[in-house]
């Protein structure tokens, strides 16, 4: 198994302005661009697992907030002492490291017409973003940042076998790792992965147009099945995932930050129990 660590933090020099911004064309508060800004941002980078644009993503957005870092790679941090876990991972299925150029049509990005990359990356750039505002409003937490989730849910596999300790207190892991906009997974690969109580009190909690979704393939809170409760996925807001026709509906996700930010994690219930067997027919 390959393990991913950094050759050591190193301060990134690039800017951060890269992309001007309209707030009335994207129907956000102009106190929210620089926000914003950071996303499309992030979105420039091409990060195939263990890549060179990998590495200066991780320094650039993730070293500033003093995560810790595991034998493997994966990054995290703890705020406080609720029982949940959230969790995104920071490679993307680019066929190719370096940069790249983003696009806009209406409330959405996406690849420019100009760039040849294989996909945006919103999968799961967009997860990634959400976690980094969080962590940034102090939200009580465990945020785990996964390495090389595309290639197998290599990171989350490491964690589950070998950093058991760290995830004991866990009774919720909430992927931001999901396309559309609608989707709170029970079910991943036919496996139930949380219970219809859960689901639904996570998606009277978030006050969104969420419902329940038994088709999710695997993310890495699949790994946890057997040691965490209650693991799902949510949609974050992308479309045409793995594909040049990926887009990110920035309103969606601008929407689902301020609900994140609000969700009362005392009113999420439990009913699985971790290592629990029910399966369905996928679809």
């Amino acid at each position: 198994m390959t393990q991913f660590l950094l050759p050591g933090p190193k301060p990134e020099s690039e800017p951060l302005a890269e992309v001007g911004l309209e707030p009335k064309k994207f129907k956000i508060r102009a106190s929210l661009l620089p926000e914003c800004e950071q996303l499309l941002t992030m979105l420039t980078y091409r990060r195939p697992a263990g890549s060179k644009s990998e590495g200066k993503f991780i320094r650039r957005f993730l070293i500033p907030l003093k995560l810790k870092v595991d034998q493997y790679g994966n990054y995290y941090k703890r705020i406080g002492t609720d029982p949940i876990m959230w969790s995104c991972h920071t490679d993307t299925v680019h066929n190719e490291p370096g940069k790249m150029v983003v696009g806009f049509a209406g409330d959405e990005v996406g690849v420019a017409d100009k760039d040849k990359s294989n996909c945006l990356g919103a999968d799961d750039t967009a997860g990634i973003w959400l976690m980094v505002q969080m962590i940034k409003a102090n939200k009580p937490g465990l945020y785990i940042f996964h390495r090389d989730e595309e290639g197998g849910r290599h990171g989350s596999k490491y964690i589950a076998k070998m950093m058991q300790g760290q995830i004991k207190d866990i009774k919720f892991a909430v992927a931001l790792d999901r396309k559309g906009q609608d989707s709170v997974i029970t079910h991943q690969m036919g496996q139930r992965c949380c219970s219809t109580e859960f689901a639904q009190s996570l998606i009277e909690g978030l006050g969104m147009a969420y419902k329940e979704d038994d088709t999710g393939s695997y993310t890495d809170t699949a790994s946890y099945v057997d040691l965490i409760p209650e693991c799902t996925n949510l949609s974050v807001g992308y479309t045409g995932a793995h594909t040049h026709m990926e887009r990110l509906n920035l309103d969606f996700i601008f929407k689902l930050r301020v609900a994140l930010l609000a969700l009362d994690v005392t009113k999420l219930v439990e009913k699985r129990k971790a290592g629990e067997k029910e399966h369905t027919s996928c679809s």
